[in-house]
């Protein structure tokens, strides 16, 4: 694309910018790295980007984190026929970016019966871990944290 001249009086006094990329950014402030107009939009773009990971426990359940910026949702459900674990027991580990910042615990309800049986906490480092003893039930839970 080439650029259009800017004429005051019929005079070139400079160019228009022909995109995005030809417009200077300040990334003081942002601390961004992006120091044009376009590539400021790409690298929010790509910070604030969904994605999914999901984790197949021991106890035959998946928790499926959805990551969007610095906010992580934890769904877990069922996958199969739910095997029995101690309490205490770590059942999975997240991988690193859908860790949460703190200790999460979030309360399970068995899906065919509205019951709730059982807790799980996610710990900083990414091991899920039941708080009481999981036997059996259809297990399902959702939370919503903040991760670094």
């Amino acid at each position: 694309m080439s650029k259009k001249a800017l004429l005051i009086d019929g005079n070139p006094i400079g160019f228009l910018p022909s995109g995005a990329d030809d417009i200077a950014y300040d990334n003081t402030t942002s601390q961004m790295t992006a120091d044009n107009v376009q590539d400021a939009v790409d690298e929010l773009n790509a910070e604030f980007a969904q994605s999914v990971v999901e984790v197949t426990l021991t106890t035959n359940q998946k928790i499926e984190a959805v990551k969007f910026g610095k906010v992580v949702t934890y769904h877990m459900t069922p996958s199969g026929s739910v095997t029995t674990a101690s309490a205490g027991a770590v059942i999975g580990t997240l991988p690193s970016g859908y860790r949460p910042k703190y200790v999460v615990f979030f309360t399970t309800t068995d899906s065919s019966t509205g019951d709730v049986n059982g807790r799980v906490l996610i710990r900083a480092n990414g091991e899920i871990v039941t708080t009481k003893a999981m036997t059996g039930y259809n297990y399902v839970g959702t939370v919503t944290v903040v991760v670094d």
